[in-house]
């Protein structure tokens, strides 16, 4: 005779019951996750769109648009962000800077830089969290499909946000975006990195590979270091010996590095970045892809203010030209490169 439980079941019924209630939970774990992650991803999109909304209200008000390069005692290193604070619900934190005559560097202690920005970070990045309390953010501001050295300070004819470092007067508008703003992404995301030390990070989100020349080399080099599971395959040696991956993505809004705050549409969504450093200021270069923990792509804010998912497989033309070169013309990067230019001339720009 069956021993039975107190409720009634014998031992084997019980099993049966855990098993089935195993079963379920399995099956529904990856529903509730996804369920989160549909939500992580609208809040995102929320996200994206106040801030194109904001940048349409800057321009509105200044008939240009954010440059890069402002404030700063002697660096003039902010972000677009710090001119668009105003322009999201950060009046407060732009009033301390200008109490300052914006001279509080993106790095200095200051009220107008510390805590958290909701509207600057991605709920489905863990990573957004500055170990020194600096606002961080996951939105980047677009160079287009053209790579800049990294001290330049000229404007970038293929970006439609102006540089303004060391006091220039570049400007730009909307009216120089000739492919039409339905057409030109302004604004994407970045994975944070885990730490704001330049410690390792070997992972693709989050990381960046050092001394991989994608200046004299192209595009196409980066690509090579795309290792399994994420990881970047560091076992080549690239020109300035074994590449080292580092962190640093993201780890606060203000400051306009490449690493920090901008993106270009060559490499594809949630490819390698990577950077190349030199006593030669004119081959020192970033080639930084939008990344994201969303699966499949990345979130992208059009010139009109409409917010698009672009996934990884969008088509990418031939990454073998070198994006130095790129400064008139169709892009030669497909249709994310075209996607990036604000002035291609490209009829297809679908996606």
């Amino acid at each position: 005779m069956s021993s039975r439980t107190r409720a009634g079941f014998t031992l084997v019924e019980l099993l049966v019951v855990i098993a089935i209630i195993g079963v379920l939970v399995s099956l529904l774990l990856p529903a509730v996750q996804q369920a989160r992650e549909a939500a992580r991803r609208m809040q995102c999109t929320n996200n994206m769109k106040q801030l194109v909304l904001a940048t349409h209200n800057y321009h509105d008000t200044f008939a240009t648009l954010p440059p890069f390069g402002m404030g700063g005692t002697v660096t003039y290193d902010y972000s677009p962000h710090v001119m668009l604070l105003p322009f999201f619900e950060q009046q407060a934190r732009y009033d301390i800077l200008a109490a300052t005559g914006f001279n509080i560097e993106p790095w200095d202690s200051s009220p107008a830089w510390d805590g958290v920005i909701d509207a600057l970070v991605c709920p489905s990045d863990a990573n957004n969290i500055s170990p020194d309390g600096i606002a961080t953010t996951n939105y980047c501001f677009s160079e287009g499909d053209r790579l800049m050295e990294y001290y330049n300070s000229a404007a970038n004819t293929r970006s439609a946000f102006p540089v303004h470092r060391s006091h220039q007067s570049a400007k730009a508008a909307f009216r120089d975006v000739t492919d039409g703003l339905s057409n030109t992404i302004v604004m994407s995301e970045r994975c944070a990195s885990a730490n704001a030390n330049g410690q390792p990070f070997n992972k693709i989100k989050g990381g960046i590979l050092l001394n991989v020349q994608t200046w004299y080399d192209g595009p196409q080099t980066c690509m090579t270091y795309r290792g399994s599971n994420g990881q970047y395959n560091i076992s080549m040696s690239g020109r300035s010996g074994t590449p080292s991956p580092v962190g640093g993505q993201g780890w606060s809004f203000s400051y306009w590095g490449f690493n920090v705050c901008r993106f270009q549409t060559i490499l594809p969504p949630n490819g390698p970045s990577c950077s190349y450093n030199t006593s030669n200021p004119a081959a020192e270069a970033n080639l930084m892809p939008p990344t994201s923990y969303h699966p499949g792509g990345v979130v992208c804010g059009m010139g009109d203010g409409a917010v698009r998912f672009v996934t990884d497989t969008v088509d990418t033309g031939d990454l073998s030209v070198l994006a130095k070169d790129v400064t008139s013309g169709p892009s030669p990067y497909g249709v994310w490169g075209a996607l990036g230019s604000i002035n291609g001339g490209e009829v297809n720009q679908q996606f």
